[in-house]
């Protein structure tokens, strides 16, 4: 069975205002729990990224590599 917003619209119509505070808590916490749920993309991973490296690094690596340059 495939679930709908009218199908939960109808089975909330029909709880009494009672229940009310509880169903909004649960919806609440799931919308919370399945936003922090979703995993990061490449970008945002690429982004936490930090290099510990002298300023010239990028344009001079081959010479740190070879050992011309000391970090």
């Amino acid at each position: 069975m495939t679930v709908t917003k009218e199908l939960l619209h109808e089975a909330i119509e029909g709880l009494d205002d009672a229940n009310l505070d509880e169903v909004y808590v649960l919806i609440k916490q799931f919308s919370l729990s399945s936003s922090t749920r979703k995993k990061p993309g490449l970008l945002s991973k690429l982004q936490r990224i930090q290099i510990d490296g002298p300023e010239d690094f990028a344009a001079n690596s081959d010479a740190y590599v070879i050992g011309e340059k000391h970090a």
